[in-house]
């Protein structure tokens, strides 16, 4: 029995739940997933290199490649909603904060959505303005976009200014992610 698989949309051979690993979104083979420790095969470590000196990092202070990046994606987050929360923006019509998913409604001007995607270990970033953008942590900037670059903080910025003509100071939120 063949299915695809979700990420890469290869055709796979279905070995059943203990050979393949279901992701909260289905199916996703081991080229994508970390394998258990105890596995003897070699693993692939997701996100970028600076993520994995973390994981070193974690080895030592007794946590995991999964712990930090849970970490630092959600002080990101967070930082994010407090910072436009304090701006007091009159064009922001609700911002919420669950469960790693962040959204900014600005009405007619559109919603912003940032949210953590766990399989990749990225932050995903939808814009009115810009459409789809995906940021890797990185040591700098912090959440580096993997299309241009940019930090998360100063785009995220720019682009709230240039769709509501107001401006929230989120660079601060770069030396808070460390």
């Amino acid at each position: 029995m063949l299915r695809r698989c979700e990420i890469c949309m290869r055709k796979l051979p279905f070995l059943g739940a203990a050979k393949e690993s279901i992701s909260i979104t289905g199916l996703a083979h081991r080229q994508h997933l970390r394998l258990p420790e105890d596995s003897r095969r070699p693993r692939q470590r997701l996100g970028s290199r600076a993520f994995a000196s973390a994981a070193d990092d974690a080895a030592e202070e007794g946590g995991s490649e999964e712990f930090f990046y849970h970490k630092y994606a959600d002080k990101a987050l967070q930082c994010i909603h407090d910072k436009i929360e304090a701006a007091q923006l009159d064009s922001v019509e609700e911002l919420d904060l669950q469960e790693g998913v962040l959204n900014i409604d600005l009405g007619e001007h559109g919603t912003f959505v940032i949210n953590k995607h766990f399989v990749t270990r990225q932050i995903w970033y939808s814009s009115p303005i810009s459409g789809a953008h995906y940021f890797e942590f990185a040591s700098e900037p912090r959440w580096k976009s993997t299309r241009h670059g940019n930090d998360l903080f100063g785009f995220l910025s720019g682009e709230l200014q240039q769709a509501s003509g107001e401006t929230a100071d989120l660079l601060p939120c770069r030396d808070k992610v460390k």
